[in-house]
């Protein structure tokens, strides 16, 4: 069992997404669009915000709540993504590399049944294209 949600391996999944998301968007063009910016580095923090804001309290139904509002921010990046790509800001494979960052965090953000899988320090599964 995690006794800090840094040891989390979904954690450290969005944490390494937050770090690559925030120097995308501190590229041109993509720096110079303001709101897209500011809607992207507030979604990428928001998923990273609600995993430690409900680890502290323990229980499994709570926590899982609000990994499944990481999850949905994840949704909302994937999104945001696809904006910056339609506006032809970044290289799609640059881009692509960060969508794959939120494609693996599906694994670990599990529904309420799963939660205790979460919380243990694990490799990640492998990714399975559907």
């Amino acid at each position: 069992m995690a006794r800090d949600y840094t040891e989390l391996v979904v954690w450290q999944l969005v944490h390494k997404l937050r770090i690559e998301t925030l120097k995308l968007t501190r590229t041109p063009p993509l720096s110079r669009d303001l709101r897209l910016r500011s809607e992207i580095e507030e979604t990428v923090s928001s998923i990273c915000r609600n995993i430690p804001e409900r680890f502290r309290r323990r229980t499994n139904r709570e926590f899982a709540r609000f990994l499944e509002y990481s999850f949905s921010s994840a949704g909302e990046l994937k999104s945001l993504f696809e904006d910056v790509e339609l506006k032809d800001y970044v290289p799609s494979t640059h881009l692509a590399r960060e969508y794959l960052r939120t494609v693996k965090l599906r694994p670990h953000l599990p529904s309420a049944p799963s939660v205790r899988t979460c919380c243990q320090l694990t490799s990640p599964p492998p990714i399975v294209c559907r």
